[in-house]
């Protein structure tokens, strides 16, 4: 297993919604809580808030899952270097479990 080449989690949804008109929302993945940083937080992505306005569910859905995404390699790379270990079968549950809920959440209008 090679050293990972992507910005380490955790990955975190900052939205800044604009309570009179949603397609201004603002809705960015992070590394971590980096506000203390001189140039503030590192974004990693921005999800297009003005395509899914006035209905933002799907927009904050995109984003939560795009912040798994550091979890669920952890939990695929553990899966890989020990297939037989059932603790590594539970991190990979429970990371795609936790993936799935965001989208879950979008289908039920949370």
């Amino acid at each position: 297993m090679s050293a990972p080449t992507h910005t380490p989690g955790p990955w975190l949804v900052h939205y800044e919604r604009d309570a009179f008109d949603s397609a201004q929302s603002i809705l960015k993945v992070t590394q971590g809580n980096t506000y203390d940083h001189p140039q503030g937080p590192l974004s990693l992505a921005s999800v297009n808030v003005a395509a899914f306005a006035p209905h933002t569910d799907e927009a904050l859905a995109n984003a939560k899952l795009i912040s798994a995404a550091p979890d669920l390699l952890a939990a695929l790379d553990r899966l890989q270097a020990f297939p037989n270990d059932p603790r590594a079968h539970r991190q990979a549950l429970d990371a795609l479990t936790k993936a799935r809920s965001y989208w879950t959440a979008k289908e039920d209008g949370e």
